[in-house]
């Protein structure tokens, strides 16, 4: 079923000051119809939640355009519920299986820090989805 509430605004505050990236907002349906190509981005971040839903919302075509972007040189941060999508459970970006996915370590941690090396940039080439 669907989990109200994601993605966790959080992340968004944590990406801009913690990492001191600048990103756009992109829906599901705007990256099927095409955002990610169009938009001029280096990484398109999918931040955690209940993967499901967001697999369920970008369907194949979804999937299928962000393996595109992926392809064509643009990055994918996968953050909790975004690294299974990126899995081969999901968008199949890297040959990762997931062994358990009835039981995933949800949780948090205060110990967490988001930051961008010089070859990263951080967004500051063409930006960033998010």
């Amino acid at each position: 079923g669907k989990k109200p509430g994601y993605p966790k605004p959080s992340l968004r505050d944590r990406l801009r000051h913690e990492a001191g990236w600048s990103f756009v907002r992109v829906t599901s349906k705007e990256i099927c119809a095409g955002a990610l190509r169009r938009g001029g981005y280096d990484l398109l971040v999918v931040p955690g939640g209940y993967a499901p839903n967001f697999a369920e919302a970008l369907g194949e075509h979804g999937g299928r355009c962000i393996r595109e972007f992926v392809s064509e040189g643009g990055g994918y941060l996968g953050i909790c519920a975004g690294a299974y999508l990126g899995s081969m459970w999901g968008f199949e970006l890297l040959p990762v299986e997931i062994l358990d996915i009835d039981h995933w370590a949800r949780g948090k941690t205060e110990d967490c820090r988001l930051c961008s090396t010089a070859a990263g940039g951080g967004g500051a080439g063409r930006g960033v989805a998010c």
